[in-house]
């Protein structure tokens, strides 16, 4: 629970915290007694595992008759919260619109293959 210390302001209680993602949830008093819950995740870590994964060649799925898969990106958790609240599932809602962020020059760190969706 040490790490957590860094991501938290004074004044803050922690709700949750998950390690391996680098998500801390805190609970914020504000002035006139209002409360604010706050989600942040460090990125960086997942920024680097995305760039050394677009660094590795991808095999060739042409010509095969199976569906082949393989990870096209790593998207940070708030990103990935905030867009499902917005757009809607990856899978089941708005295919276009989650390649259409996923194809944006502003995203390209979170792709981790080559080439456009």
């Amino acid at each position: 629970m040490s790490d957590v210390r860094r991501h938290v302001r004074p004044g803050e209680k922690v709700l949750s915290y998950s390690a391996p993602r680098g998500v801390v949830t805190t609970l914020e008093h504000l002035s006139g007694g209002d409360l604010r819950i706050v989600t942040r995740q460090n990125f960086i870590p997942l920024i680097d595992a995305a760039r050394e994964l677009a660094k590795v060649e991808q095999p060739d799925l042409r010509g095969g008759t199976q569906r082949h898969r393989q990870r096209i990106a790593s998207i940070p958790q708030a990103i990935y919260d905030l867009w499902v609240s917005v757009i809607g599932h990856p899978c089941e809602d708005n295919r276009t619109e989650w390649f259409k962020r996923l194809n944006d020059p502003d995203n390209a760190y979170m792709r981790t293959g080559g080439g456009h969706l």
